[in-house]
This record gives C-alpha cells, structure tokens and sequence, in this order.
C-alpha cells in the first residue's frame, strides 16, 4: 500500500509540474510577444499593419470616426501622436508620398473614390469631419494602393499624414 501511495504522489508531482511549467512557459511567451512587439497588440492601428502592410507606431490618443466590426463595411480613424514619435519615420518606412502640385489632382480623385463609396451615415459623419481640400493639402503626405483600380475593388486604405499636427487619418473600405 505504502509503495502505491509513493508512486501516485511521484505521478502527480511530475504531472502538477508539468501543467504548472507549462502555464508558466505560455505566459512568457506572452510577455515577450507582448513586449517585443507593442505596436501590434491591442490597437486599431493594428489593422493597418495586418490588412494593407502599413506600419503605423502606436499612437498616443485616437478618435474613431466610424467602423464596421465584422464583414462589410467602412473604417475612419484619427491617430494622434505626441513628441515621442517621430512622424518622419512613419513616412520614412512606410514611404508615404508628399502632396505636391503635381499629384493634387491624383489624390483628390483618389480621396472622393473613397468618399464615393461610403454609405449615407458614414457620409454625413465625414463630412461632419473633414473635407477633401483638408485632406489633400500641399505638404500633407498620402499612402494608398497604386496597383489596383480602386473604381473597381472594394477592398482598400487610405491613410493621410498632417506632418505638422502630428495626425494620421486612417481611410478603409471593405465591401
């Protein structure tokens, strides 16, 4: 009986120690990824990076105009940055194009195809909150996919940098 009782306790132990190294081990895993990684947990901006390849730092405050949660829909955010962020790399690495005379007209067509195919109620709520000839200022910096006929495809961003307000304003659509 004794010899039994030794060996279930020896069982379990290693077992109990198992699980607990095993939790232990998960949530380290965790932390690292957590830690090596801020930019892509818990944040909006995350969206950028997972569904168009835009790396946006995580910013200090934002205001979300509108969004769709699940399946179709339109997506309007303000990221706001502090000092600590440098708006020149986030241009840098992503290569945002600067808003030139010469590609004025370019993205302001490029930003009413967006406006364009926004529904009633987001509409409203955009116009509410900007303008195109906002948007598309001199000195502004733009992002958007070149490589498809955005008339056509119902899926794309568009993101907009105000350099001097340290802002981006984050344009999607997903239908």
């Amino acid at each position: 009986m004794k010899k039994t009782l030794k060996i279930f306790i020896t069982i379990f132990l290693i077992f109990s120690g198992f699980i607990i190294f095993s939790v232990i081990s998960t949530l380290i895993i965790l932390a690292i990824v957590a830690i090596a990684s801020p930019n892509y947990v818990n944040g909006y901006y995350a969206e950028a990076k997972i569904n168009y390849g835009v790396l946006l730092s995580k910013p200090s405050k934002f205001d979300e105009i509108y969004s769709y949660e699940f399946g179709e829909g339109e997506d309007f955010y303000i990221f706001n940055y502090d000092k600590s962020v440098d708006i020149k790399k986030i241009i840098k690495e992503n290569k945002f194009q600067k808003i030139t005379e010469n590609n004025l007209e370019e993205i302001t067509k490029v930003l009413n195809i967006y406006r364009n195919d926004l529904c009633e109620k987001e509409l409203n709520i955009f116009d509410k909150t900007t303008t195109i000839e906002e948007l598309a200022k001199i000195g502004n910096y733009y992002l958007y996919p070149t490589d498809m006929n955005m008339e056509d495809d119902n899926h794309y961003s568009i993101q907009i940098i105000f350099p001097e307000k340290k802002k981006v304003y984050y344009f999607a659509i997903n239908h």
